[in-house]
């Protein structure tokens, strides 16, 4: 019930989607932004411990709008809230307390959980193509001239404004913008930004496991 909702964008987890399509889908814009010796601009976003950040409250609320039956959600509901942790090293163990946040840790629905909680970030686009793998995020868009780089950077403030609505939040130091290009003549330079964060610009970018270099 909740797979065939998901949005396109989303590669993982996910039956005939994987790191292949995902990387696939990258190379696809990029040929057809060389076709139009135009630019590829990607803006690679780095969550912060996204998955023991995500608000419970909140993710019961996205099952919701997948429209799952009450029997799952009062289920769901159970599952998720009033859990107990402790930590454990050696022989001493700390307190008990409750998660008001995260995904069940090393569970086979917490990977699942994520990709609800953050399917609807497409939304919110308006100009730049996603592309995700659980909570790996990029968005890319072909780039002709300033006034693409200036619908980027709106698609950027989109997310940061999604971002923070749903309580989650990016590295900024793990963020970067790589851009793919042809001929150094053609380049379009311009700083991207996170509120008052230069993003860095980067020459190669390591893309869930794959190098990309201009």
């Amino acid at each position: 019930m909740i797979q065939p909702q998901l949005k396109s964008a989303q590669h993982g987890f996910r039956d005939k989607r994987s790191l292949v399509t995902n990387l696939l889908g990258q190379t696809t814009l990029a040929h057809k932004a060389f076709e139009r010796n135009c630019q590829l601009d990607t803006f690679y976003g780095d969550y912060k411990a996204a998955f023991d950040k995500l608000i419970i409250m909140l993710l019961i609320i996205e099952f919701a709008r997948f429209g799952i039956d009450k029997k799952t959600a009062r289920w769901l509901w159970q599952y998720l809230i009033g859990r107990v942790n402790c930590v454990q090293m050696g022989k001493s163990k700390s307190r008990l307390y409750e998660s008001p946040s995260g995904v069940p840790p090393a569970s086979s629905l917490g990977p699942v959980m994520f990709t609800v909680f953050i399917d609807d970030l497409v939304d919110v686009l308006e100009f730049a193509h996603t592309l995700l793998f659980a909570d790996d995020m990029k968005l890319a868009s072909i780039i002709s001239d300033l006034e693409d780089t200036q619908r980027m950077q709106r698609d950027i403030d989109n997310v940061m404004n999604w971002n923070e609505r749903n309580i989650l939040h990016f590295n900024n130091d793990k963020c970067y913008v790589f851009s793919a290009y042809r001929h150094d003549s053609s380049f379009i330079q311009s700083n991207y930004t996170m509120g008052d964060h230069v993003i860095e610009r980067v020459e190669e970018m390591n893309d869930l496991g794959v190098f990309f270099n201009r």
